[in-house]
């Protein structure tokens, strides 16, 4: 799924993690399904501006494959 998103809140918990809210610009059913199904699996997010998004992939993937 790849969907434009706004940052809704950022919190820093208790534990030092980061709690992230953020809602789907356009979405539909198919999406919640999506999302759903996101939160009983082990799942990463780029989070990046829509104008360096392409080159923040390239870089996340060129770091991944080492």
């Amino acid at each position: 799924m790849f969907k434009g998103v706004e940052v809704v809140s950022v919190k820093t918990m208790a534990d030092g993690t980061i709690r992230l809210t953020i809602d789907v610009q356009d979405g539909v059913g198919d999406d919640i399904k999506a999302a759903y199904a996101l939160k009983f699996a082990e799942t990463s997010m780029l989070l990046a501006p829509t104008e360096s998004f392409v080159e923040a992939m390239q870089e996340v993937v060129a770091n991944f494959r080492g």
